[in-house]
Order: structure tokens, then C-alpha cells, then sequence
């Protein structure tokens, strides 16, 4: 593969079809390469360099965003495999590659598998619902379809799950067919992408979202922290339709896991939040 880049390598994974794997070995020192000078972004300091306060710094960290949303998107053709076909019409299934050809890939990446036990959104994207009649029931995890990882502090991609819970908590229609931000594609539900609908140069002009996990919070899509003050809420205009719990559900989720408010053609990606832990 001549002139070597993450969106070349994407753009061959289509391509690869029994041999997606040994297309990812051949070029695995490239891509540990191009990862070297992004590893920095995985510091809890790296939470401090933000578009727009730092102007020295502005073009250096774009490009690095733009490497690593890139890269996002190989792992993203990489997970097709791991998914239900549940959406009618699914065309590429993914290339083919086995759980653990993928799994160790990314290991040998760097990268550190989550072994996070109890649910979480900030670690677990859900996949499947089982509903079940007590409606305080919490989430809990039944499966993992693929798994997730960390690059140290900032999350890089979350587990795929099955989970079980009650009405108040999750709700089966809702949590397995709302629209997914902040996600190129998937085989089982709609998505939305700052990329959709760009051309085939300005689309890889997308920033990667960044959330950042520290011993006493956990901070989502941090390049829209105020600049001055690390806030708890997003603003609290409510002109998009949506009340704070709900833009928080949507921007902790990235969906709608119980609001059953339409889904589609909404704009979560200028909000942040700070979640404490406990």
C-alpha cells in the first residue's frame, strides 16, 4: 500500500475480504507508527489541549484528532462482524476476522482491553436488550459481542453488549433502534457522523470525540469543555427540544436508551459532561 494512512487502510479493508487480518499484520508496524505520536492524547493532561484555547496548538492537535477519528473508523469496519444484522437491507457485513485475530490485533497495538464488570455507558454500547417486567430493575450485562478499549485515560472504542433492565432504566425499543452519534455505521442500527454527508476529502476533516476517564469522574467529549470552568451540565438552553437529563442520557449513551422522543436529526455534539464517580 503506497503513501500509507489510516484512510487508506480503511478504504482497502472493503477489499480485503478473507484476508482483512493478514492485510492488518502486513501493515502493522505503519500503523503502530502513525499511533506513536497520537499515545500523548491518552494522558488525563491531554484533557487541557482543546481546539480553540491554544491557538499555537490548534493545528498540530487537528491533525491528530483527524488521525485518530481515522482510525476510529478502521475499528469501526473491523467490529461489522461482531454485530446482529437486525436493520433490513444491511449491505457489507465487514471483513472477515475472527474475535480474537481482533482482539489480539489491538493489543498488540498498545491498546488496553476494558474489563470493566458492572455496566457502564461510558465503557458499554448497547447492543441488545432483554426487557424484563420489573420496571427498577437496573442494566446489567448478559453478554459482550466485542470488546472494548482504552488508550490509558481516554476511551478509544466501548464494549459491545446484551444487557438486561427494567423500564425505568432501559427500554428495549428504544436503547436497540435510536440513532447512534458520534458513529460512522453499524449493521443493526441508524447512525450519525459529523462526516455524513461531506465529500470524499472534507469528510476525514472530523475530529475523534474524546472521553477521559480520572479516579473521581469521568468527563464526556471533552474538546467542548468551557474554557475557564470545568461545568457538570451541558448549557441548559432547552431550544433543541430536550430537557438536561435527556441531552445528558443522549451525550453519556450516545442514544436514547429510555426517552422516547424522535430520535433523528439531532445535534448532541457541542455538549459536555462531567459524571463524578462514586
Amino acid at each position: 500500500m503506497e503513501n500509507f494512512s489510516f484512510r487508506s487502510l480503511f478504504m482497502a479493508l472493503p477489499e480485503a475480504e478473507d484476508s482483512a487480518n493478514q492485510l492488518l499484520l502486513s501493515h502493522k508496524s505503519q500503523i503502530f507508527s502513525f499511533l506513536e505520536p497520537l499515545r500523548k492524547y491518552g494522558s488525563i493532561e491531554a484533557m487541557e489541549w482543546r481546539v480553540g484555547e491554544q491557538p499555537n496548538i490548534n493545528e498540530s492537535l487537528l491533525l491528530d484528532l483527524y488521525n485518530l477519528y481515522a482510525f476510529s473508523r478502521v475499528n469501526e469496519f473491523l467490529l461489522l462482524p461482531f454485530q446482529p444484522v437486525t436493520v433490513v437491507g444491511s449491505e457489507w457485513l465487514g471483513p472477515i476476522i475472527t474475535l480474537e485475530e481482533y482482539r489480539q490485533f489491538m493489543l498488540s497495538l498498545e491498546f488496553t482491553e476494558i474489563e470493566q464488570a458492572g455496566f457502564h455507558p461510558f465503557f458499554h454500547e448497547i447492543v441488545e436488550v432483554e426487557q424484563v417486567l420489573d420496571s427498577d430493575e437496573p442494566i446489567t450485562i448478559l453478554e459482550t459481542f466485542w470488546p472494548g478499549f482504552m488508550l490509558d485515560s481516554m476511551l478509544f472504542s466501548r464494549a459491545g453488549i446484551k444487557v438486561r433492565g427494567g423500564g425505568n432504566h432501559i427500554r428495549k425499543e428504544v436503547a436497540e433502534q435510536s440513532t447512534l452519534y458520534w458513529t460512522y455505521i453499524r449493521r443493526n442500527r441508524p447512525v450519525d457522523d459529523l462526516s455524513h454527508g461531506w465529500g470524499s476529502n472534507s469528510q476525514w476533516r472530523t475530529t475523534f470525540r474524546r472521553d477521559y476517564q480520572t479516579e473521581t469522574a469521568f468527563y464526556y467529549n471533552v474538546d467542548e469543555m468551557p474554557e475557564k470552568t470545568i461545568a457538570t451540565l451541558p448549557p441548559s438552553s432547552d431550544e433543541v427540544g430536550m430537557t438536561l437529563l435527556e441531552r445528558v442520557e443522549l451525550l453519556r449513551h450516545r442514544c436514547f436508551v429510555k426517552t422516547t422522543k424522535p430520535h433523528q436529526d439531532l445535534f448532541p455534539y457541542n455538549d459536555f459532561y462531567v459524571e463524578r464517580r462514586d
